[in-house]
């Protein structure tokens, strides 16, 4: 899929950012809240030779609406055919729902399955109850059940952890602005991994380690992600890739939603 790069303009004179070391604007959304908006993001993968792994994928990711749900207010995107939430809390912390198929992490590491395995948690993105420095941390896990070459069922363990620092400001430059720098609020994740451990043959089978960064515009939301970690297999090989999601096109639509709305 090729698209034409957009240089998108936006006006940010609407808020006067106080950009000093020490403060931060108010939490951005993870996108546009916009319905009539197109937000693209393109994500590969490269080797330690910078090689790319595979084709670029060009993944669409677009606001579709908003429900109060308890004291908050969930806001719902869609990538892929799939819904998917985020939301602001009282303390002013980011989370988003993340959706994994972990029949897809047990293909990897040579297992069969026999339909789809839908695993979902929420994620703390940014977190500033003690400002910029804020570290935390998180974790999710589940077990289920797949099958070997011979057709026997294993138990796995699938578990996420990850640590995380706000570090402040940082310029980043990306597609869909490639002629200036922006200003966004970095979050790094000093470590993560994604893990997964045989019960039933008490071994580690496959794992992704390694660490992250993230980093926001205060008025778009999320405009780059990138990884780098090491994958291991049950023979304790280790491989070295480096992950990118960043903004390739975004046309803003002609009415947006308030911005101020569930901001904290």
């Amino acid at each position: 899929m090729k698209l034409k790069r957009i240089v998108f303009i936006l006006v940010i004179g609407l808020a006067v950012i106080n950009c000093s070391k020490h403060s931060l604007p108010p939490t951005p959304f993870l996108l546009l809240l916009q319905e009539d908006a197109r937000t693209q993001y393109v994500s590969y993968v490269t080797n330690e030779k910078k090689e790319l792994l595979h084709a670029m994928d060009y993944i669409d990711r677009n606001y579709v609406r908003s429900d109060t749900i308890a004291d908050k207010i969930v806001h719902y995107f869609l990538e892929k055919g799939q819904i998917y939430g985020f939301y602001i809390d009282k303390e002013g912390s980011l989370w988003q729902e993340v959706k994994i198929d972990l029949a897809v992490y047990a293909l990897n590491a040579g297992f069969t399955y026999r339909e789809p395995i839908a695993f979902s948690y929420w994620k703390p993105l940014i977190k500033r109850n003690k400002g910029i420095g804020t570290s935390w941390s998180t974790a999710a896990q589940q077990t289920f059940v797949v099958y070997d070459s011979l057709n026997r069922p294993h138990t796995l363990k699938y578990s996420f952890e990850g640590q995380a620092t706000l570090v402040g400001w940082a310029e980043v430059i990306v597609p869909a602005n490639r002629n200036n720098l922006m200003k966004t609020i970095h979050v790094r994740w000093n470590h993560f991994s994604n893990t997964l451990f045989d019960l039933t043959d008490d071994c580690l089978v496959w794992q992704q380690k390694g660490e992250a960064g993230d980093y926001f515009d205060p008025e778009i939301g999320l405009i780059r992600s990138i990884a780098d970690y090491t994958i291991t297999k049950r023979d304790g090989k280790g491989i070295s890739r480096k992950s990118t999601f960043e903004l390739y096109l975004l046309i803003a639509g002609a009415a947006s939603k308030e911005k101020s709305k569930g901001k904290k």
